[in-house]
């Protein structure tokens, strides 16, 4: 409540939406948490995930690409 825009809060609170089934719900939260800090991989990584149960394929697939193009180097 006191920092509601915290960049893992919002991570950890995005992966918890999306492991109860609520990827729609996780999809929002994520991308506020990529917002907040963009170079966060398991964030991106988990907004891929969620925009795949949300049964958004080509937006899952180009975020699995730019979390590929980013962090697969590392």
């Amino acid at each position: 409540a006191d920092a509601p825009d915290h960049p893992a809060a919002l991570r950890l609170l995005g992966m918890l939406l999306l492991g109860d089934g609520r990827a729609p719900r996780a999809v929002d939260i994520l991308r506020r948490a990529i917002a907040a800090k963009d170079d966060d991989p398991e964030a991106q990584t988990a907004l891929a995930d969620a925009l795949r149960a949300s049964g958004e394929a080509a937006g899952a697939i180009a975020q699995y690409r730019a979390v590929l193009a980013r962090w697969g180097s590392r």
